[in-house]
């Protein structure tokens, strides 16, 4: 009869210790659902930054040869135009500029974010949080995660028009002086032709 209590006391006990002590099999999938979800968000922002850096370093690149370009030009009427395309040029360039430092100031929060997240899952794993608060909690999360992704794909569209723009003013460039230059070339003909 005291074995029995004694079985029975310790059975008490081991499922009185794994309630109270650690989290549920949902909140634990729960968790590692997130988990999943954050490192493929992490994944992308580093494969993005990477494709920022390159946007910017061929932009400082075409900005410099077109600068070059502009210098030395010698008609005036051309380098006036693509004088303007250059400052259109000029003005994505800060504009990449302006979206590093953004990019710089998330990375860090996605890093602090990370350790805020260590500390908070070590904490329900030790059964310090509440079931119902932990949901509300992981919701919070992915709220964060959700905030920053939609930021990305802002920048990525960003990217886009910008790489697009700086075509447009480089092609109008051109368009414009082989315009002239052809204006010019039909108006020599002419001179040519009266003197004949």
């Amino acid at each position: 009869m005291k074995a029995n209590l004694i079985l029975v006391g310790t059975v008490g006990l081991f499922c009185f210790t794994a309630c109270s002590n650690g989290p549920g099999e949902e909140i634990q999938k729960n968790i590692a659902n997130f988990e999943t979800s954050w490192s493929e968000f992490t994944k992308q922002a580093t494969e993005w930054s990477a494709d920022l850096k390159t946007s910017m370093k061929e932009d400082e690149e075409h900005c410099g040869k077109m600068e070059n370009e502009v210098s030395a030009m010698s008609d005036e009427k051309c380098k006036t135009i693509c004088s303007s395309a250059y400052t259109a040029c000029k003005s994505d360039k800060e504009k990449y500029a302006g979206m590093w430092k953004d990019w710089e100031t998330m990375k860090s929060e996605i890093e602090n974010l990370q350790t805020q997240f260590a500390a908070w899952k070590d904490k329900v794993m030790k059964g310090g949080i509440d079931k119902s608060e932990t949901q509300k909690s992981l919701g919070e999360w992915y709220e964060k995660k959700s905030t920053m992704e939609s930021k990305l794909s802002e920048w990525s569209n960003a990217i886009i028009t910008y790489k697009s723009d700086c075509q447009k003013h480089m092609l109008s460039c051109i368009d414009a002086c082989n315009s002239i230059m052809e204006s010019m070339s039909k108006n020599q003909d002419k001179g040519k032709s009266k003197k004949g």
